[in-house]
């Protein structure tokens, strides 16, 4: 097999047909990499290739180190051929959180056509194996598909790969919000029958932003009257459903500049919410009290600004951080004179 930074070429200067390319022996091209992205010199150690990108979802500039490193690894050749897949899994995979949607998106088209023949090891990777490697690209290509606008791509995607467990099921239902797809997002939220907090947040949060509040409230009640809701997500919840409370969205929001409150895993998360010309003009996350700096505090307000809606997916590794800062902006929203205006289905 190819070196791996070949990959990418076909996928970045055609996209139209990038799913068709075969690997090259060229280098990666530049074209593919935001100017950000430069190459971190570093080592690997075999059966420890984790360690490049361990640490790499916590912030901003912890994501674009860890791209950085990868970059390097792939450009130099110190990845093993049957480890290429995962390392290019990974590195679209810090470009999808980072919202280089473009770059994201050119890799994990050409992941979720991997031949059978390609040669991946499993172990220790997360995957079971290619298919499930190549499934979850599918997934990925459809998400960034999205985000870009790319419906009819997104929704090709999507019919290839059809949803067999809950997480994929919520993973979809993000997709169809990302759509506007209110129909898609109940066919695949309605039928859930969701036992875990997190899952049942996530659920909760997902329908909110698309005017679905009963739809919301059936995840989080069931829950809380059980007691299998852990304390700091009773809180956000809590506060969830406070904005429900408050009614349905407007279309309209008044200028100025709101707050918003909501729980984390910790303390409070309160943000500012600036409306100017009608529009969402900032989002600044002013307080929080978690221990770790997810990158969901940074990266759900820039989603938010550029979609100009609720209707947004949430960070990997940060649900509670997500749905927080989601929650607290829906608050602001809804003290600036109504929700999302995007949520009246």
């Amino acid at each position: 097999m190819k070196t791996l930074g070949l990959w990418f070429i076909c996928a970045a200067a055609v996209a139209a047909r990038a799913m068709a390319q075969k690997p090259s022996d060229r280098s990666i091209s530049p074209l593919l990499y935001p100017d950000w992205c430069v190459a971190q010199p570093v080592s690997v150690q075999p059966g420890k290739e984790w360690q490049l990108w361990s640490f790499g979802r916590t912030g901003t500039s912890a994501m674009r180190a860890a791209a950085g490193r990868l970059r390097y690894a792939i450009e130099k050749g110190l990845a093993p051929e049957n480890k290429r897949p995962l390392y290019a899994y990974q590195l679209a995979r810090h470009f999808a959180e980072l919202d280089e949607n473009a770059a994201a998106l050119a890799i994990f088209r050409w992941l979720a056509e991997l031949p059978d023949s390609t040669p991946f090891s499993a172990a220790s990777t997360g995957f079971s194996g290619l298919p499930d490697l190549r499934s979850r690209s599918r997934v990925q290509a459809a998400r960034m598909a999205a985000r870009e606008g790319r419906g009819d791509e997104a929704r090709r995607w999507l019919a290839a790969e059809p949803a067999r467990r809950l997480d994929e099921a919520l993973g979809r239902a993000e997709i169809h919000a990302l759509l506007n797809d209110i129909a898609g997002v109940r066919a695949q939220l309605a039928p859930l029958r969701v036992n875990d907090a997190f899952d049942a947040l996530k659920a909760a949060c997902i329908a909110r932003a698309c005017g679905l509040d009963d739809l919301a409230r059936s995840f989080i009640k069931p829950l809380r009257d059980a007691g299998k809701l852990p304390p700091a997500i009773q809180e956000l919840a809590k506060s969830l459903e406070a904005n429900m409370d408050q009614g349905p969205a407007t279309l309209r929001w008044r200028n100025g500049e709101y707050r918003g409150q909501s729980h984390g895993y910790i303390g409070p998360v309160e943000v500012s919410v600036r409306i100017a010309g009608g529009r969402i003009a900032a989002v600044e996350v002013v307080r929080q009290s978690d221990d770790r700096p997810w990158s969901a505090f940074e990266q759900l307000p820039r989603r938010i600004i550029a979609r100009q809606s609720l209707r947004v997916d949430t960070v990997t590794g940060a649900t509670v951080s997500s749905c927080a800062v989601w929650t607290a902006v829906d608050r602001a929203l809804l003290n600036a004179g109504g929700a999302d205006p995007s949520t009246t289905p």
